[in-house]
């Protein structure tokens, strides 16, 4: 016997970041909100905004190394 599913999908979604349309997709939901798109994340910006130094650099690799012993 097969079963059904009682999920209703949406074959058209709008997507919105900070109340502009992004995009179509499909979902289970009839609307998305997102707070933080790629576009507009800094990490995919050609300017960050901060310069990451040689001091961050060696505290993150000791927090690395901390939970991974041997590896540097």
């Amino acid at each position: 016997m097969a079963k059904v599913s009682s999920i209703s999908w949406f074959k058209k979604v709008p997507v919105f970041c900070d109340g502009t349309l992004i995009l179509f997709t499909q979902s289970t939901k009839p609307q998305l909100m997102v707070d933080n798109w790629s576009g507009i994340h800094n990490a995919y910006k050609k300017y960050r905004g901060e310069i990451v130094d040689g001091e961050k650099i060696d505290y993150w690799q000791s927090k690395i190394r901390r939970y991974r012993p041997g590896r540097t």
